[in-house]
């Protein structure tokens, strides 16, 4: 996806961890799973690290995690596993938005879809999320 994104024109990537999990019935992934989402969040960081200025690598451990139960925060999400509409709001506000700041020196993150998304009109990137999940 990455390679995908830049072959395309966008002058930067943003890929974010994948978080801790939970269910309703209160327990995360087995250890051996929960072992394996470090290892891969590790490797995705170290990914992201060879594509110097054009990928950055931003961990939401720390912002998505109850630190009592080192699961996902319930206030995050409804599924235990994607962020509902506040955590989102909290990714953006904690992690997007100060980051967009310092690369871009911008407050406004512009939001199109990705089929308008057009890089000589749109010099700094925007906001293209998942559909599914962005209403």
């Amino acid at each position: 996806m990455v390679e995908k994104s830049l072959s395309y024109g966008a002058k930067h990537v943003v890929v974010m961890s994948i978080p801790p999990r939970n269910n309703q019935f209160g327990t995360g992934l087995s250890a051996a799973l929960e072992a394996n989402r470090l290892v891969a969040n590790f490797n995705i960081e170290r990914y992201c690290l060879t594509w110097p200025g054009r990928v950055t690598f931003l961990n939401q451990e720390a912002l998505l995690t109850d630190p009592t139960t080192g699961f996902l925060n319930s206030f995050y999400t409804d599924d235990g596993v994607h962020p509902n509409p506040r955590g989102s709001y909290e990714i953006a506000r904690q992690l997007l938005i100060p980051w967009w700041r310092s690369f871009a020196g911008a407050d406004k993150m512009l939001y199109t879809t990705t089929e308008d998304y057009n890089s000589s009109t749109v010099p700094f990137g925007n906001l293209s999320p998942n559909s599914t999940y962005a209403g």
